[in-house]
């Protein structure tokens, strides 16, 4: 078992530096690693494009944040807090003093947010006048899934089931800047359907933004910029 999670931990160490390198050839071009691109076909902010399923490095950090792994987590947290500042919404909520929060997504089967995602969230949360938002939930988990390779599909899937919404903490933030996180987005239904459940509150005005730390290829484009760099 030690051998196991020692090889795994440093598959997770190689991914990092492999994304790091990569990171660093394309920031010049602004695309990958060092700013928050909105990709107007989900309306989502992201910092990377993934392919979903494969063994690119950022997919593999992408999925090492996701289970809390102690080596790409804090390097790709550190890269979401670093570029934040380039989503134009949260800079002039910053320079405004407004409240900022963010809320993370449910995952597919729970009926509350996870600790874990609330803790990313958490970190997020560097400016003096943000913090997490616990917004969503579930009474009863999904059970079945989105269809694969389907953005319409997704789409649809999402709006017929969109999550509730602890009104309290709406109310008590009316006038902060909601900024709904997710790690990835593929059709960018979830985030529409959370959205609107925010929306579906009864308070006017209320200011959303969604941002993820990573856009899936088919959400994009058929090849993702990962495949056309050297690990």
């Amino acid at each position: 078992t030690h051998l196991v999670a020692g090889a795994d931990a440093g598959r997770g160490v190689k991914a990092v530096q492999c994304m790091m390198q990569n990171a660093t050839v394309t920031a010049a071009e602004g695309t990958r690693g060092d700013k928050f691109v909105l990709d107007e076909n989900t309306s989502t902010y992201s910092l990377l494009n993934v392919v979903p399923a494969s063994s690119s490095p950022d997919t593999v950090s992408l999925r090492y944040l996701k289970q809390g792994d102690d080596h790409s987590a804090p390097v790709l947290t550190d890269m979401c807090i670093d570029a934040l500042l380039t989503v134009p919404e949260i800079d002039a909520a910053i320079q405004a003093g407004t409240k900022i929060r963010f809320a993370p997504l449910l995952r597919r089967d729970e009926l509350k947010v996870r600790e874990d995602d609330l803790a990313f969230a958490k970190k997020l949360a560097t400016a003096p006048n943000a913090d997490v938002a616990d917004l969503f939930y579930r009474d009863e988990p999904l059970t079945d899934k989105a269809p694969y390779n389907n953005n319409s599909g997704r789409i649809k899937y999402h709006s017929e089931r969109k999550p509730l919404v602890h009104r309290k903490v709406v109310e008590e933030n009316s006038d902060a800047l909601f900024v709904i996180v997710d790690y990835s987005v593929v059709s960018g239904g979830k985030g529409a359907a959370a959205e609107a459940a925010l929306r579906d509150e009864p308070i006017n005005g209320l200011k959303i933004v969604r941002l993820a730390v990573a856009s899936c290829a088919s959400s994009r484009r058929k090849m993702s910029q990962t495949d056309l760099l050297k690990p």
